[in-house]
């Protein structure tokens, strides 16, 4: 096994048990090669699947999964998040993990429990040193309510990389088409602001004021008046002097090359000039006031940058998380998800042609894995809605054309058959965690194409958490494995039965008020006579009571 093969797991007893963790003197980094499952680096260019119902351990497997991918390839990962468990992977776990075990009083530690069939398993010897290499390891975090912290991100996509299908998904035709021409036009109007006006001019006004107000400009204007207008607005000239701009959208959806000199960006903005007014000529006033009503509906979300310039490059971090529940909106949750993965898209193939102008030696570029948590959300097996159609045309395009482009899906689910057939066949990688029933086993053997190794399947019926087959080329052959520690914090929380699988308590009694203090009777002076003896009885008799039975 080579030095950058990926730690997948430990190695199992037929019990089913982490032979390993076994031995009463097991600790982490004490283990042999042979211990553990690994898999080449190399055959994790290939699209996976992971079925597994809720509460298998998927989530934990899979950060896993995603930890060894950064941490020995140089693959790039963004992951879409719908149940925020990635949202603190930037922090590593305590290192009590690592130096304990487990006790009573103390729930961190290392090692493997007999009774519940679980424990935290690493392989490497301490917290410090998988941590000195994941905080190498740059990682955003985009949230619409981010965490303090440099690695957390307000999300905002950019207006003018956003497919307009989606928000006119329900609309009529001809709308739905000059809808799209409105949407080209306010794209080349937003190009023609980057270069051509002056950045005080970008910081104060909004893009979409600017295009707005261009369009109540053209009303009823012919072709030919629209391209005056625009001329007038971004002169030519202005374009000569301009630096190349730092925007992401623009280097992904043109060909910055033909920029980088004064003259090209001449030409360019001579082109848009033409272009953005043959747009504008198709757009009816009524889909202009539709259009930009739902544009400021976007906006005021909290998606969309305010100024151009705030729409500035984002660092490429090798982790990308995409925070799905801090965007409330379902429709913009879509929105944001077809956005980023079209913008994936074009990056992949602006880096291809790149790549083919170059020398096999000096093709630097890498794998980008796009991870799908609860995968029959995005891409269903019966799309009924035109975002879901639309969507899932998006996820079925980087599955049939992504590998040579170096994109990959990774998509998790509690049922195949709820995803989309044609995606899931292109899913060479496969694991399989616990199955709750026999009915979803046959449905997931016959989908992921397991039927020759149907024996080994039906054993997912009897797994605790932790455990999966593993299948494909990955695993070289079908294999079974304890998932290896996953390192980093999870973000998501289930019910914690510690707290509430147990009787209330009863409330606390009110404590009775403390007696009051006793009155205090004035002392009498001391007198310096001897008291006086008692007087003696009337009848001269003894006084006390008389014996019974005399």
């Amino acid at each position: 096994m080579a030095a950058t093969d990926l730690t997948i797991g430990w190695k199992l007893t037929k019990q089913f048990e982490p032979e390993y963790w076994l031995k009463p003197d097991a600790a982490p980094g004490q283990h042999s090669p042979g211990n553990v499952i690994r898999a080449s680096a190399a055959a994790m260019a290939n699209h996976m699947v992971i079925v597994a119902q809720s509460g298998s351990g998927k989530s934990f497997f899979l950060g896993r999964v995603l930890e060894e991918l950064l941490l020995k390839t140089r693959s790039r990962v963004v992951v879409f998040d719908p149940n925020s468990d990635f949202r603190k992977v930037a922090k590593t776990v305590s290192a009590r993990f690592w130096t304990g075990r487990p006790s009573p009083t103390e729930k961190e530690g290392y090692g493997y429990d007999r009774d519940l069939r679980r424990g935290f398993l690493p392989d490497e010897a301490s917290r410090e040193s998988f941590a000195e290499k994941w905080d190498n390891i740059e990682k955003l975090i985009f949230s619409m309510h981010p965490d303090s912290g440099p690695q957390h991100k307000k999300l905002q996509i950019d207006w003018p990389n956003i497919s307009i299908d989606i928000l006119m998904d329900e609309m009529d035709t001809t709308v739905q088409t000059e809808a799209k021409h409105c949407h080209n036009f306010v794209q080349m109007v937003s190009e023609l602001i980057i270069l051509t006006k002056p950045e005080a001019v970008k910081k104060a006004q909004d893009f979409l004021d600017i295009a707005k107000e261009l369009c109540q400009a053209t009303r009823g204007r012919t072709e030919m008046e629209v391209g005056y207008h625009l001329k007038e607005r971004f002169p030519v000239d202005r374009a000569q002097n301009k630096a190349l701009p730092n925007v992401k959208w623009l280097k992904v959806l043109f060909e910055m090359a033909a920029v980088q000199s004064s003259a090209g960006r001449q030409n360019r903005v001579e082109e848009l000039h033409h272009r953005a007014a043959v747009h504008r000529s198709f757009v009816s006033d009524a889909t202009e006031r539709f259009y930009f009503s739902t544009a400021y509906a976007v906006q005021q979300s909290g998606l969309l940058p305010d100024k151009i310039s705030e729409a500035a490059d984002v660092p490429d971090a090798r982790l990308q998380v995409i925070d799905l529940p801090s965007i409330e909106d379902p429709r913009f949750r879509d929105l944001t998800v077809d956005a980023l993965i079209e913008l994936e898209w074009k990056r992949a193939r602006r880096n291809w042609h790149d790549a083919l102008r170059k020398a096999s030696k000096d093709d630097d570029r890498v794998p980008t894995f796009i991870v799908v948590d609860e995968a029959h959300n995005l891409l269903p097996s019966h799309a009924e809605t035109p975002t879901q159609k639309w969507l899932r045309e998006r996820f079925r395009r980087v599955a049939a054309e992504g590998r040579k482009f170096g994109l990959f899906l990774i998509l998790v689910s509690q049922r195949p058959d709820k995803l989309d057939a044609m995606v899931v066949s292109e899913c060479e990688n496969k694991a399989v965690m616990k199955i709750g029933t026999q009915s979803v086993l046959d449905t997931t053997v016959a989908i992921l194409g397991l039927g020759d190794i149907a024996n080994k399947a039906k054993e997912c019926l009897e797994f605790d958490v932790g455990r999966a087959l593993i299948v494909g080329p990955w695993a070289g052959e079908p294999a079974y494995v304890y998932g290896g520690a996953r390192r980093t914090e999870e973000g998501g929380r289930n019910l914690q039965s510690d707290f509430w699988a147990r009787a209330p308590e009863p409330p606390a009694k009110p404590a009775p008020p403390p007696p009051a203090p006793a009155a205090k009777t004035p002392a009498k002076p001391a007198s310096s006579k001897p008291s006086a003896p008692p007087p003696p009885p009337k009848d001269g008799k003894n006084s006390s009571p008389p014996k019974e039975g005399l």
